[in-house]
């Protein structure tokens, strides 16, 4: 008897499980647009490096992180003291910090009021008043705020309750709108090490990792006065690594892949990176209309994500545009990486900075060009079939929207979760869908399977071209038990 297995939803994001999951979820996927408009199968935006003024593309320095600026300008600051501006289609080296490594930065005023642009070395605060000097000379344009910083791996940064604040290892610093440098405004327990900073209902909230690097960390809130913490949390992960404020306020925490969220009272594990595994920076973190981006690394590939070749590096999005959607988790933009440090919204370009090998880049994600996508299906298992045999995986049927010029369709199908995918053919023996050579509409795909086996895993890529991508609407599956 021939059956059906019908896919029409792709919104759900990614499962929790390998073989169950809400409506329209998928296994471990890539470069999907999941909160477009219509729940269609389609390309997201691709990720494009960005170039140097010397032309390289490559920088001297890991960027960790961006920020932009009153001037219309965004910064980059990079683990070498290099800092680089965008001049709108490059990006330009404007100054190299000889204290080295810096460790936070943001945008902040003083009381004239004028804008500056503020980081943090090892043991130094400095300032630059922007747009300022363009030649960034050390007697004109920068200058200390503060030369007595507690050495630490990380001195992030954050305005939170009408302040500067300023992560100081076991403290929290403070610079306010009136030039007034606190070293230890707030003292956390001796145990804990400050490494991420935001601003949550006008109040400041701290992301701390434990001295011993224990499997906890603690989520801590401040407002500023107040004696001691207002509220804290420990968290059952490896460090609080980065958190982003939303709909929820949602942390990294762990080495583990852990997107948790905690009200102070409730901690609640979302879900986590694909094979519990991999983490994010401070800088890699950020709040895009509405949804929370995570910039993704250490990411490791399990059984069937080897098996489908997937780059399981990127910037993750977790959340929802619509009320009726669902809060799911997308890896939009897969990034070839060792390493993810920064991912920043700027004036309406999303930035990314990284590191692959020795090489230090940053790209951005191109609103002008389609990346490829790849998405992968639930196990399926029929609910009837024979003992011994399993079904026979004969036919799937895809339906499309007018296939646009220069795109491209491939449908790959794994049985019994036994090796690599194999490609499935069209009749005929052609192995791509592309558009129809007479200029008639390509809506729809048959390919060939002709397999036997219990567990049916099918994939599908997309290839976009220039702006157009590939939609999908319908994925059917024909099978015999």
């Amino acid at each position: 008897m021939t059956k059906t297995w019908t896919i029409n939803s792709f919104r759900g994001g990614n499962a929790d499980w390998e073989n169950k999951g809400i409506a329209g979820s998928f296994k471990p996927s890539s470069g999907l647009d999941i909160r477009k408009t219509r729940d269609t199968l389609s390309c997201s935006q691709k990720v494009t490096l960005c170039t140097t003024s010397d032309n390289s593309g490559v920088f001297d320095g890991l960027v960790m992180f961006f920020v932009n600026g009153d001037d219309g300008v965004t910064y980059a600051f990079a683990d070498n003291g290099k800092i680089y501006a965008w001049s709108g289609t490059t990006w330009v080296l404007k100054y190299t910090d000889p204290d080295g490594a810096i460790k936070g930065a943001e945008q902040w005023y003083d009381n004239t009021p004028q804008a500056i642009i503020v980081w943090a070395t090892d043991t130094k605060i400095k300032q630059k008043i922007i747009p300022g000097n363009a030649t960034w000379s050390t007697g004109n344009d920068v200058s200390n705020i503060a030369t007595n910083l507690t050495s630490a791996t990380w001195h992030t940064m954050a305005i939170a309750n009408g302040n500067l604040q300023v992560c100081n290892s076991a403290y929290l610093g403070m610079y306010t709108f009136a030039k007034a440098w606190s070293q230890q405004i707030f003292t956390t327990t001796p145990d804990n090490i400050l490494k991420t900073v935001i601003e949550r209902l006008g109040n400041v909230v701290m992301g701390a990792v434990k001295k011993t690097n224990a499997e906890k960390g603690t989520l801590i809130e401040w407002i500023v006065g107040a004696n001691g913490y207002t509220k804290k949390k420990e968290i059952p992960a490896k460090g609080v690594n980065a958190i982003v404020d939303g709909e929820v306020t949602i942390m990294q925490a762990g080495t583990n892949g852990g997107l948790i969220y905690s009200d102070f009272v409730n901690i609640l594990p979302i879900t986590s990176f694909p094979g519990e595994s991999g983490q994010s920076d401070p800088g890699g973190a950020d709040n895009y209309r509405g949804v929370a981006m995570f910039g993704a690394y250490g990411v490791t590939a399990i059984d069937g994500d080897i098996a489908a070749n997937l780059v399981m590096n990127g910037i993750y999005t977790i959340g929802r545009k619509k009320k009726n959607a669902q809060f799911v988790l997308n890896l939009d933009y897969p990034i070839d990486a060792d390493r993810i440090s920064a991912v920043k919204a700027c004036n309406g370009i999303i930035f990314v900075a990284y590191k692959k090998g020795s090489t230090n880049r940053i790209a951005m994600i191109d609103s002008t060009l389609k990346g490829n996508a790849i998405y992968r299906t639930l196990d399926f298992t029929p609910p009837v079939m024979m003992p011994d045999n399993g079904a026979v995986w004969s036919l799937v049927q895809l339906e499309m929207l007018p296939l646009p010029a220069s795109c491209a369709v491939e449908l790959w199908y794994r049985i019994d979760k036994s090796g690599l995918y194999l490609q499935a053919k069209l009749e005929g023996g052609s192995t791509q869908v592309v558009p129809n050579t007479d200029g008639s509409d390509m809506t729809r795909a048959v390919f060939q399977v002709a397999a036997q086996g219990r567990i049916c895993e099918l994939m599908v890529k997309l290839f976009s071209h220039n702006n157009a991508t590939p939609e999908i609407t319908k994925v059917i599956t024909y099978f015999e038990v």
